[in-house]
């Protein structure tokens, strides 16, 4: 049995991580400008998992990333309506977010 000794993810250590980890991408490319795939998906991915969560900041995640808040927040919203339409998509997002818990 696993237990978690702060039940409340942080977003380098976790958030950030563990899109990483599941892309198969460094922090470095995920911080990379530019709307390439991978690394923009995976900023989308972070972006709308750190919406869910009340202990983290957007503007913490753009800090981290060097992207702006407003970028972000739209690159979660197109994520989230994508995601409603594509299961494969649905399914990366649900599988970083198992990972969280």
């Amino acid at each position: 049995m696993l237990l978690m000794i702060d039940s409340h993810p942080t977003i380098q250590d976790d958030v950030v991580k563990a899109v990483c980890f599941f892309y198969n991408i460094t922090i470095d490319i995920l911080a990379e400008p530019g709307k390439e795939r991978p690394a923009s998906e995976a900023r989308a991915i972070a972006s709308l998992l750190v919406q869910e969560y009340d202990n983290l900041r957007l503007t913490e995640l753009g800090s981290f990333l060097k992207r702006d808040l407003a970028t972000l927040s739209q690159a979660a919203n197109r994520l989230r309506k994508r995601a409603a339409r594509d299961k494969i998509l649905w399914a990366k997002i649900e599988s970083i977010r198992k990972t969280l818990q």
